[in-house]
């Protein structure tokens, strides 16, 4: 409710002078977004002064309301029944939440009163970000939705006012926020306290909808090649590995960084999101770490996880929930997800980094992926030769890499074969052109594609 009562004064205070609604919305993002990080600033940004100030009265006066309405009767009465959907019914007419509408209503009013192309457009949107925090684990060990499903009883009383509301996270435990269809209905409140009865008898009970998963990467890119084309396809392949133009592809979070912290903050998403002592800097890669190898492995050699094999599923989760691995299709009555190593050049050349950053780190990396990975059936292995094959192309370009002094720019088709072929074997390929050998060529990851290349011409 106090979230209300602060953005409607804002609101108000901003009618004072005709806006659009998008205008509007476009300040308030100005406003609540961090500061454009310096290059001598950590990875992650300072908050706005003003979201900052916003935080703190919320938490402030939200703790107030919670404890008056701790001590209201009414409130705590409309608990006392929990079965089916009692609560819910009971809040919807508790006066206790007046206020809370009110100030709903009021804020939406508000907003109406802007100017907006579409009338039909919700006028609030409402996002809760990383939702997983939502769940937590009871006295068995076991996650426990209620605080969503509080939430949610609340979200419900706003039913009829033209708000969305949005649930984000990269967590995979949907199945505790989105139950399946096929439960048993009456069931236990902690269990489904969304379980209701159709108003009409004859009528099937209402679905669940199902969840919306999106992963818009490339964003930077696409908007590039929308709008500026012709530059974008006149880039020279010396600029391909350049921090700005690898920036352009991925998640839109790299776009926002210098490219210092941009590579920082790469590693230390791949090893899991965890700092060293070293304030701002990366926990040390370890090779012996699965976890760590199939991070590093995936987004370098395109790995796929065994969708046959059941112990593949935590070692799934883990890498969707801390390790940059995305969800393109999921079964929510199962909890089996389809997922897959976004093409990420920065992320790619931090994995690089962490391979190449001792003697040691690539030798055992292969043993982790072959004894733990491959041999116990965790990771497919692809078509015969396949996975072997990108591993030592691979392997050969990161022995450019250490040559040129751990930097990215093109290199030779005679300095890749180099580190192809043992040194007895050099010979084999100093017959090739000389035209050829001396094409320059870069590459730092592989991806897999379901299209058959074909070649462009240009005149």
């Amino acid at each position: 409710m106090q979230t209300c009562v602060l953005v409607n004064e804002w609101v108000e205070e901003q009618a004072k002078q005709p806006k659009t609604l998008e205008s509007l919305a476009a300040i308030r993002h100005e406003s609540m977004a961090p500061y454009e990080p310096s290059s001598d600033e950590l990875s992650e940004s300072p908050r706005s002064d003003d979201r900052t100030r916003f935080c703190k009265r919320v938490v402030s006066q939200a703790d107030k309301i919670a404890k008056d309405l701790l001590q209201s009767p009414e409130w705590r009465h409309a608990f006392y029944d929990d079965r089916g959907f009692r609560v819910r019914r009971a809040l919807e007419t508790n006066s206790a939440l007046g206020g809370f509408t009110y100030q709903a209503k009021k804020l939406t009013d508000n907003l109406g009163q802007f100017q907006r192309d579409n009338e039909d457009d919700p006028l609030l949107v409402v996002v809760f970000d990383e939702a997983s925090g939502l769940l937590k684990r009871d006295d068995s060990g076991s996650f426990d939705p209620g605080l969503y499903h509080a939430l949610n009883r609340i979200i419900n009383c706003l039913q009829k006012l033209p708000i969305w509301f949005f649930f984000l996270s990269t967590d995979p435990q949907l199945r505790m926020l989105l139950p399946a269809d096929d439960r048993p209905h009456p069931v236990k409140y902690v269990a489904d306290p969304s379980c209701r009865f159709p108003a009409d008898i004859y009528r099937p009970p209402l679905e669940y909808h199902p969840p919306f998963l999106a992963f818009q990467v490339n964003v930077e890119d696409r908007r590039r090649m929308r709008y500026e084309m012709q530059d974008e396809l006149a880039i020279c392949l010396d600029d391909f590995a350049a921090p700005e133009h690898m920036a352009k592809f991925g998640r839109p979070l790299w776009h926002k960084f210098n490219p210092t912290d941009m590579n920082q903050l790469a590693k230390l998403k791949l090893v899991g999101g965890n700092l060293s002592t070293d304030v701002g800097m990366a926990q040390a890669y370890n090779p012996k770490d699965v976890n760590h190898v199939f991070a590093a492995l995936s987004f370098r050699l395109s790995l796929d996880p065994s969708l046959l094999h059941p112990r593949a599923l935590p070692l799934v989760r883990t890498a969707v929930n801390s390790f940059m691995r995305v969800v393109i299709s999921m079964d929510h009555e199962t909890g089996f997800m389809d997922t897959i190593t976004p093409s990420e050049p920065v992320v790619a050349k931090a994995a690089m980094e962490f391979l190449c950053e001792n003697a040691n780190n690539w030798f055992a990396s292969i043993q982790t992926l072959a004894m733990e990975l491959l041999q116990k059936g965790l990771v497919e292995k692809g078509d015969k030769g396949e996975l072997y094959a990108r591993l030592v192309l691979t392997l050969a370009r990161d022995c450019v890499w250490k040559v040129q002094s751990c930097q990215t720019p093109t290199f030779t088709v005679d300095q890749f074969l180099t580190g192809l072929y043992a040194d007895d074997h050099h010979s084999l390929f100093q017959s090739i052109p000389a035209e050829l050998l001396h094409a320059r060529m870069n590459f730092n990851h592989f991806v897999p594609t379901s299209e058959k290349p074909y070649a462009r011409y240009s005149s």
